[in-house]
């Protein structure tokens, strides 16, 4: 919402930089347990394909996993912080409908063919 002089809203800008440096703190903690816990016991592995299948090392994958989606989330909520400092609405242009608003293109009446 933007204020009366049209500047960006302060608050969902600190809002959505305090998500975004969370996220990333959160997940640099979850990747430091990860590898805690890849040191303390590199023996544990996972099977691809069920029992049957080979054994596969599961801390580097697992890390990897973490890091991956933890990055994106972080990247997700600094991108949304910059395009609300730009000025842009993130909400303005939602994809769903509201009832009781106008659908921007014509309906077909029941007796016309498509």
């Amino acid at each position: 919402m933007p204020t009366s002089d049209d500047t960006p809203p302060r608050r969902q800008i600190l809002l959505l930089k305090t998500a975004s440096i969370l996220s990333g703190l959160l997940g640099l903690g979850l990747i430091a347990w990860l590898v805690d816990k890849a040191i303390r016991f590199p023996f544990i592995q996972a099977r691809q394909f069920g029992s049957f299948g080979e054994r596969v090392p599961l801390w580097i994958p697992l890390i990897l996993f973490v890091l991956l989606f933890i990055g994106a989330a972080t990247y997700l909520f600094w991108r949304a912080a910059q395009r609300v400092k730009a000025g842009e609405d993130l909400v303005e242009q939602r994809h769903r409908r509201r009832p009781g608003t106008e659908h921007p293109e014509p309906h077909a009446e029941e007796g016309d063919s498509v």
